[in-house]
């Protein structure tokens, strides 16, 4: 028993501490992530680009971002910053398009893969919540 005590009182101490709460690289996206930036640029300076990026031109993206927006806005907090629907439909079209890992993605958009890994998803049931009886029919029929 007192064996168990002491490995569970060594175990405790050789957990890691959180060094920072946020990495610095993560606190520049709005002057170097891809949709504070690339994507903005391409926007107004080369449509064929944008559309090459996104798989979709400026204007429909937008009207994404609107339709799927009460789904996935969020509160701000006293503590962050939430971020906006747009950057969210824009990593999380850019993973169905490319497959990048998230890790890829968090890279270019500056934004943490954990967060990454919660927002793809919730993006996704919201596109599908906005589009879905529009796009998806269901069968009229038991055999389909």
């Amino acid at each position: 028993m007192v064996r168990l005590w002491l490995h569970l009182k060594n175990r405790r101490k050789r957990r890691k501490t959180r060094s920072v709460w946020i990495r610095p690289y993560l606190t520049r996206r709005a002057s170097h992530g891809h949709h504070e930036n690339l994507m903005r640029e391409l926007a107004e300076e080369d449509s064929i680009v944008y559309r090459n990026f996104t798989h979709l031109d400026a204007d429909l993206f937008n009207q994404i971002v609107e339709r799927v927006r009460p789904h996935i806005e969020k509160s701000r907090t006293f503590w962050r910053e939430p971020s906006e629907p747009a950057l969210r439909v824009a990593i999380t079209l850019r993973f169905l398009a490319t497959g990048n890992s998230y890790k890829s993605l968090g890279y270019a958009f500056r934004v943490a893969p954990n967060t990454i890994s919660l927002l793809v998803p919730e993006t996704c049931r919201a596109i599908v919540a906005a589009y879905g009886d529009e796009v998806m029919q269901r069968p009229d029929t038991p055999e389909g």
